[in-house]
């Protein structure tokens, strides 16, 4: 088997696992955790009170009705408005009470600790 395509193939299922604990904080609504527990990059570009702020909306579309893994495309190079480094662009199908389909997209970063970390997180 391929070295490279194993740890593609490991760097996937980590940042996934990341990014579904990380994602489990905002379902609950504790967007401070989210902040918290985000990437370095991400905490020093956001301060912590903008980030909550621009999450309420999230929120707002109230519980979490269902969610599946779309994609997990693992990227060794720089994603713009990031740092140079190895992040993982993931895509969740959700939906919500008040918004029946979503798309959600969630990046962690492989930080130098050797831990994945949300670095963005965005939804159409």
């Amino acid at each position: 088997m391929d070295t490279v395509t194993t740890d593609k193939n490991n760097a996937e299922k980590a940042a996934v696992e990341s990014a579904t604990r990380w994602i489990a904080l905002l379902d609950e609504g504790d967007l401070p955790a989210t902040w918290e527990q985000s990437a370095q990059h991400l905490k020093s570009a956001v301060p912590k009170a903008h980030w909550t702020k621009n999450l309420r909306s999230r929120v707002a579309l109230g519980p979490l009705k269902s969610r599946k893994l779309l994609s997990a495309a693992y990227a060794k190079a720089t994603l713009p408005g990031s740092p140079e480094g190895e992040f993982v662009v993931i895509q969740f199908e959700s939906s919500f009470e008040y918004k029946a389909s979503a798309l959600e997209m969630v990046t962690p970063i492989l930080e130098k600790d050797g831990q994945w970390r949300v670095s963005g997180y965005s939804m159409r």
